[in-house]
Parts: C-alpha cells; structure tokens; sequence
C-alpha cells in the first residue's frame, strides 16, 4: 500500500505529538516539515531533514500528497488556502480558524480547488463516542429531546493557547460540540451563551462558559465547561446525558458509557465498547486516507465542520451581546 506524503507544518506542542503518529504510521510519511522556532528547527536542520522556516518555500520545494497544519489558530486560514491554491489537500488542527468569514474563505477554496480540508476532530473517531453513537442510532432511547453535557479540566498548555480571548468556546468546546452535531444526526439552529475568567485563572481571556443550544432535531442541550477546573475532572470525552423518549445515555467520568430505560430507571445497561483499530487520531487518518484514496469527502471535512464551528463562534457573539443568536454554517 502506497504511502502518502506529507508536509508537517508545526512541530511544537500538538505538532509534536503528531511528529510521532506520523513516525510509525502505515499510510502516511511526513517528507518535509516547516518550523519557525529556532530549537526545533536546528534540531532537524541537523539531522539533514528537509525543514524550512517559511511555508511557502516548504509548500514549493516539498512534493507531498497532503499538508497537516499545527500551528496557531490565527494560521489556519493562509495556511491552509495556499496549501489548496498549490493543489494539496490539508489535514488540519481544529479549530478550523478564528472567524466565520475565515472559515467560510476556505470552505470556498477547498470546493473550488476540488482539495479536501480535513479538521482534526478526533473525539468522534474514539471507541466511547462511536459505541454511543450506534446505541443511538439503534434507537435504544428513542428521539432525542434534551442533554447536558460538561467539561471541566484544568490544564496549563502556555504559550499562545493561555493567551486567547475565548480559550475554551473557540479551541476546546469545539470538540464537545462536534460530538453533539455526531450524536444526535442534526445541526444547532440558536445558542445562548456566557463566558468568564474565573479569578484564579491563569488564561488570559475567559477559560469558562456555559451554553444553551438548540438543534434543528428539536434537541436542546445545556453546555457547561472549563479549562481552569478547581475539584473533580472530566475525562476528556466530558460528562454526557442525553434524554430521550425510551430512557437515558450516559457517559461518566469513567468513560464506562450505559443508558437506562424509562420502565426500569434502577438498572444501568452497560453500552459495549468494541476495542479496534483504528480510533481516535489513528482513526480519523484512515477516513483522511481513505478519502484521498476513494476521492470523497472525509467526516469532518470543511463543508461538514462549518457547521460545528459556526456553534462555537456564535457562542462567543452570544456571550458578548447577551442574546441568542442564529447557528449559521
């Protein structure tokens, strides 16, 4: 099976951690790299791989199959058009930028260049989320009417992430919002949203919210999170219940997801995690190879992912406006 190439864009923080699924991986092999931090860059320069510190040298003189960008949010836009002006798909961290027309800029280039821009939303392709979705989908609860759905974590990254205005609602809640959209089948029509800085915080901007978001399924979901949690965690996946007409889903903070029916509320079924391969990153690089291979789109795609950014953006307008405010991808 025929390896595709790729230039790395990004090699600090998660660039590094994607350095190493990438090392090993039986689809994929990063063949150049483009790096602005001094160290880093040394470091490979010295090793005689092919590095660069300006993108549009790497995007040139590095003949690669696909470009996966990992750098700050405020890069994605230029990044990943000229990737696709140049004939190269893009594999890119979330989020997919820092504003709607932004995201809209490369919706429309990924749709007239035909090149697919994958956003890294990798929740959806791990073995919990997946169980839940195909309980879901079986009808185990019936229709959907309502949920609540937290993150609390408290993680000190540095850098760039601390400095954001709304760290949680535009680089985080992404993922718990992307989950929604996967589970219930439906895009979110309105939200209503507050952020802050707690007192203690060490983010710059408002590291927590809540949020009210209705779905055009006629859901409605109570969102609560934080990057500056000050008791008991998350696990990463969050806390979910969902509340259906049948019964109830949840996923505890143990990942150990059940649901309960309504006739027998006293009696937790568990929801089988079937374990295989591939899931999580690993995952969401097989529906990017496959597509590139079978020349679709992939999940997560821009033209699916505008809609999970559209939430997270109109969040942050909600919260500054204090109104609901319209989910227009």
């Amino acid at each position: 099976m025929k390896k595709l190439a790729l230039l790395q864009v990004g090699l600090g923080g998660m660039g590094s951690w994607w350095w190493q699924i990438l090392s090993e991986h039986p689809n994929f092999e990063v063949i150049g790299a483009v790096e602005l931090n001094d160290e880093i860059y040394q470091q490979f320069h010295s090793m005689g791989f092919p590095i660069f510190k300006n993108f549009l040298d790497g995007l040139e003189k590095v003949h690669c199959d696909a470009v996966l960008i990992c750098t700050p949010n405020d890069t994605h836009r230029p990044y990943a058009i000229a990737a696709m002006r140049a004939g190269r798909h893009v594999i890119m961290e979330k989020p997919l930028a820092t504003n709607m027309a932004d995201a809209r800029s490369i919706l429309k280039t990924s749709q007239s260049s035909k090149r697919i821009c994958m956003i890294c939303q990798n929740y959806r392709f791990g073995p919990v989320a997946m169980a839940v979705k195909q309980a879901l989908d079986a009808g185990v609860i019936g229709r959907v009417e309502y949920g609540e759905f937290s993150f609390h974590k408290s993680v000190r990254f540095g850098g760039w992430h601390e400095q954001l205005e709304e760290p949680l609602l535009e680089d985080m809640a992404v993922h718990q919002f992307d989950m929604l959209r996967y589970f219930l089948g439906s895009n979110a029509s309105r939200v209503m949203a507050k952020s802050w800085k707690p007192s203690w915080s060490w983010y710059s901007g408002n590291a927590a919210a809540v949020a009210a978001i209705d779905f055009e399924s006629g859901c409605s979901i109570a969102y609560s999170g934080s990057w500056v949690s000050r008791g008991a965690e998350t696990s990463w996946n969050g806390r979910l219940r969902l509340v259906g007409e049948k019964g109830e889903i949840y996923i505890p903070d143990d990942d150990r997801p059940f649901y309960v029916l309504a006739e027998t509320p006293d009696q937790p079924v568990p929801i089988e995690i079937v374990p295989y391969y591939p899931t999580g990153h690993h995952g969401l690089l097989y529906a990017f190879y496959k597509a590139l291979q079978d020349g679709i789109r992939p999940p997560t795609d821009v033209e699916d992912n505008i809609n999970t950014f559209a939430i997270g953006m109109n969040a942050i307008l909600s919260a500054k406006s204090n109104r609901w405010v319209s989910v227009k991808g």
